[in-house]
């Protein structure tokens, strides 16, 4: 189909059971990007501690879906320093 694309975005290693187990949003962050695209984590030689994330599917929900997973990615590196801090501060 020409209107496929895939998209790739390198994930910590820790970050990956978070995504993808118990609690994690992939289901719903899927969703979110239309339903119709794929997500699958690989290992790479090259990346030591990081797995790439491949998302495929249609060019805007694969993009959509990428950066759907950036952002929670960002939002859960951000959550020990988000306890550390509010725990110091209040």
């Amino acid at each position: 189909m020409p209107d496929e694309d895939v998209q790739e975005v390198q994930v910590p290693k820790e970050f990956v059971a978070k995504l993808t187990g118990e609690g994690g949003r992939l289901h719903e962050l899927k969703h979110m990007a239309g339903s119709d695209i794929t997500i699958t984590f690989q290992t790479r030689p090259e990346l030591v501690n990081k797995a790439v994330a491949v998302i495929r599917g249609p060019k805007v929900s694969a993009s959509l879906g990428a950066i759907l997973l950036m952002q929670e990615l960002s939002e859960l590196i951000q959550i020990p320093v988000c306890r550390l801090t509010c725990a110091v501060v209040g």
